[in-house]
This record gives structure tokens, C-alpha cells and sequence, in this order.
């Protein structure tokens, strides 16, 4: 019959790897943590700026990426509430051509997202990183003077328009107001890294001495 002295190095051992699945489901917790953000918005107020455009957006991300869950709304030039309507095409370069020949060939194409709810959501999957330009065009046209634009281009930003919804895609004197958000996706800090391998050591050098049964 074991005795108390046997059983000790069994219960030592089973302690240090309850200890250790605690350290290693705290840093997986750490990992995957996230949280709902605003990525970019550039809305001022309402603009009535008359348009007959289709429009498009091209957005630089900030550097505390990445993200996913990602949702983008334009806004109404009449009175600034959430505008959606139609397909939204992202990608990860300018488009040129025309709205309606926007499909999943159209090259540098990530993602489509339908209009719900005042805005266009793309899947759970679809992920920006920090740093990073992607442009987002609507692939049809809106009512003249829909959606709300400022008369300016900021550093590192770019407006698009298709002419009546016909003509090419082309760069204009304008930004589209819009919101883009989506989920953080945490990155693990050092020190979290530092708990999860100092804990694979240890598990390791336990493995190393428990010794042979029989």
C-alpha cells in the first residue's frame, strides 16, 4: 500500500501542472482578448454639398491594429445620421473603373458587404491591419446629394467619385463622411510572454526529473 511519503511527489507534481494550466489559460486569455473601437471616422456635420457621384473612400488605419468584425457607415448630407446602402466593395488598391463592374475579380478585392442596419458589415473573418490603406467603394449609385462629403482631402486620405454612377472611378477634390470600426484584436504583452515560457520551462524540467514508474 503507498504510503503518504510515496504519494507526495505525485501530488507535487499534479499541483504544478494545475499551476501551470492556470498560467498558460491566463496568457491565452491575455492573447485573444478584444474589445469594439472606433478604427477611423472623418465626420464634421452634416454637409448639404450637392453630388452626382457614386462614392468611394480610401482609409489609412491607425498603428494599434489589427482588427476584425469590421463595420464602415457613410452619413446622410441632409441631417448626418448612418447611411448604408447597396454593395460595398473593400480592397486593398484603388479601383478605376466603373461601380457596376465591381465583383470579387476586380483586382487587390478582400471582402463585400451588403447594406444593413445604416451600415456595411463584413464578415467575422475579414481582418485590417495597422498602417495599412484600403479603399471602400459603393457599387451603386445613390440619390444626388445623398451622402454627406467634405470639400477637402486630408494627408494620407482620398475621396473618390464615379460620375452619375456611369464614368469611371476617378480621385476628387472631396472626402466621403464615414465611421469605420471593428473589434482590437489584443496582442500579448512581454510580460505575458515571459509568464507562458517561463511556465513551458518548468513544465519541461518537471517532465525531465519525475521519475520512472515501477
Amino acid at each position: 500500500m503507498p504510503t503518504s511519503a510515496s504519494r507526495r511527489p505525485h501530488t507535487t507534481a499534479l499541483r504544478l501542472r494545475l499551476r501551470l494550466a492556470a498560467v498558460f489559460a491566463l496568457a491565452l486569455c491575455t492573447a485573444q482578448a478584444a474589445h469594439a473601437t472606433t478604427i477611423s471616422t472623418n465626420y464634421v456635420r452634416p454637409d448639404n454639398l450637392t453630388n452626382a457621384q457614386t462614392p468611394g473612400q480610401q482609409v489609412t488605419t491607425p498603428g494599434s491594429g489589427p482588427w476584425n468584425n469590421i463595420a464602415i457607415n457613410f452619413y446622410y448630407s441632409s441631417d448626418g445620421t448612418p447611411y448604408a446602402a447597396g454593395d460595398l466593395y473593400l480592397l486593398s488598391q484603388q479601383y478605376l473603373g466603373v461601380p457596376s463592374a465591381l465583383s470579387t475579380l476586380t483586382t487587390g478585392y478582400l471582402a463585400m458587404a451588403t447594406a444593413s442596419g445604416n451600415a456595411w458589415t463584413f464578415a467575422s473573418g475579414v481582418t485590417l491591419a495597422a498602417d495599412t490603406g484600403y479603399y471602400f467603394y459603393m457599387s451603386s449609385h445613390p440619390a444626388q446629394g445623398t451622402v454627406s462629403l467634405i470639400g477637402t482631402t486630408a494627408t494620407g486620405y482620398q475621396g473618390y467619385g464615379s460620375a452619375n454612377g456611369t464614368g469611371n472611378f476617378a480621385t476628387r477634390p472631396f472626402e466621403v463622411e464615414y465611421t469605420l470600426s471593428g473589434t482590437a484584436l489584443a496582442i500579448p504583452e512581454p510580460a505575458s510572454l515571459a509568464i507562458l515560457a517561463a511556465g513551458l520551462g518548468a513544465l519541461t524540467l518537471a517532465r525531465r526529473r519525475r521519475p520512472n514508474a515501477g
